[in-house]
């Protein structure tokens, strides 16, 4: 199955300020979901409906919409103490 992957508009302005090797190595992450939503890796969030992708020190924070194969990433965040907190 192949999935579609939108970005939510906070996570378009994440991905826009990200430059350089950094910003492909990202992309190339959002080409991994679209073939899996769940590839190896992908762990779900405790207590969340979300799941994070780790891209280098990057997170890849997003939910799964099963029934209409939408992979919608909410976040794109450098990986800190705060990264997770509001999930």
């Amino acid at each position: 199955m192949s999935w579609e992957v939108r970005l939510a508009a906070h996570a378009q302005k994440e991905f826009n300020s990200i430059h350089g090797p950094d910003r492909a190595r990202i992309h190339s992450g959002f080409l991994i979901l679209e073939l899996n939503a769940r590839p190896f890796g992908a762990i779900p969030l405790k207590d969340s409906p979300f799941y994070r992708l780790r891209v280098g020190d990057w997170r890849v924070i997003y939910e799964i919409i099963d029934e209409r194969g939408v992979v919608r990433i909410l976040r794109i965040l450098r990986r800190s103490e705060k990264t997770y907190r509001g999930f």
